[in-house]
């Protein structure tokens, strides 16, 4: 499923959405999973939170499986209206970055 936004002109792919949330699923090796210091990692928060706007939907899910065993580790995120400002920010600073190239 493709979703596109006008205002923020960005288009996504949310792996699912399961009733009224969204879910993201990561694949992550058991080297990655023992080297991280905080799961879930802030980028796919971000990328999540930009799929939960698109979608006007307040819950998420990062869904982690550890490659090897198969481990399933679950993260949910609640959509906030300060992340809403943090995603318009970025977008925009983005957006502005690539114009001047």
């Amino acid at each position: 499923m493709e979703i596109y936004d006008y205002e923020l002109k960005i288009v996504g792919h949310p792996d699912g959405v399961i009733k009224d949330t969204v879910v993201e699923f990561k694949t992550i090796s058991p080297w990655a999973l023992k080297k991280a210091e905080v799961l879930p990692y802030h980028h796919h928060i971000f990328q999540l939170t930009g799929y939960m706007y698109l979608l006007r939907k307040s819950k998420g899910l990062i869904v982690y499986i550890e490659k090897s065993s198969g481990e399933i580790y679950e993260y949910p995120v609640q959509l906030t209206d300060e992340d809403i400002k943090i995603l318009k920010a970025k977008v925009n600073l983005y957006h502005s970055k690539a114009q001047k190239h």
